[in-house]
């Protein structure tokens, strides 16, 4: 059984995480993502805040490859023209950030193609 790791954050000191952020694949890319939320301004000294659950994934509704990790802002918005000139539009942002500003281009119509990719990959 693979387990993955749920990420939330908890402004308070309860007990029960109240924020979730992303799920993770491993322990170290959870702890990663607590490191780069750190340094955001929302959350800088609130890192005693942030709680990783270890779950199993559920191999009947998801495969490991479905993962999805978004909390780590490292996304990046890109276009291409007509003329395949490729051009950097925004960074620093989660993926579900990134997907969410190429479908807002996309809806308003522009000829050129939008991509999100995540940097360094």
């Amino acid at each position: 059984m693979q387990l993955v790791y749920a990420l939330f954050f908890s402004p308070s000191h309860h007990s029960t995480p109240s924020d979730f952020i992303g799920v993770f694949a491993s322990q170290a890319k959870a702890d990663q993502a607590i490191a780069d939320l750190s340094q955001q301004a929302p959350f800088q000294g609130l890192t005693e805040h942030f709680v990783i659950r270890e779950c199993p994934l559920d191999q009947t509704a998801f495969e490991p490859s479905d993962l999805v990790e978004t909390a780590t802002p490292n996304w990046s918005v890109w276009r291409q023209d007509d003329n395949n000139n490729t051009f950097f539009i925004q960074g620093d942002m989660t993926q579900s950030e990134a997907l969410a500003l190429v479908k807002d281009y996309e809806d308003r119509g522009h000829k050129q193609m939008y991509w999100a990719k995540r940097d360094g990959a």
